[in-house]
């Protein structure tokens, strides 16, 4: 779990889980469908994940740019630089620097190029700020 100051920079708080968020953040996201937007677009599987969880995870249309870049892009460079090492990599002799700047690379590339995408997305949409008494 992040520190508590990091958790809020990415939009992440634990929540009680008898409090309604979860409920009304896939109140959002079904408003967001309502829009055209589709169900993995307005609320990934992770994020509904983390609802059911009790952590308070803003919808990615909602959240500043920083956070789907970081949390999508560490997400992904993890489980593509593992996925690259065992299927290829490996046999390959690659050296762990080599396989961690890749996948470094790769997850920043992914990561940044998502946070473009849901704020063109909310953009496109001209989604208003979420009231932060609904986070």
């Amino acid at each position: 779990m992040p520190s508590q100051q990091n958790a809020i920079a990415l939009g992440i708080q634990e929540a009680p889980l008898t409090d309604g968020y979860r409920e009304r953040m896939l109140a959002i996201t079904e408003e967001l469908r309502g829009q055209g937007v589709g169900a993995y677009t307005s609320a990934p599987p992770i994020y509904r994940l983390a609802w059911r969880s009790g952590l308070r995870v803003r919808p990615p249309l909602y959240q500043p740019f920083a956070a789907p870049a970081v949390g999508t892009g560490i997400g992904f460079a993890v489980a593509w630089g593992l996925a690259m090492w065992l299927l290829f990599w490996r046999t390959e002799g690659f050296g762990v620097t080599n396989v961690l700047v890749r996948a470094v690379v790769t997850g920043t590339v992914y990561g940044v190029s998502l946070a473009f995408y849901y704020r063109w997305k909310a953009s496109k949409l001209r989604l208003p700020a979420l009231d932060p008494a609904a986070t």
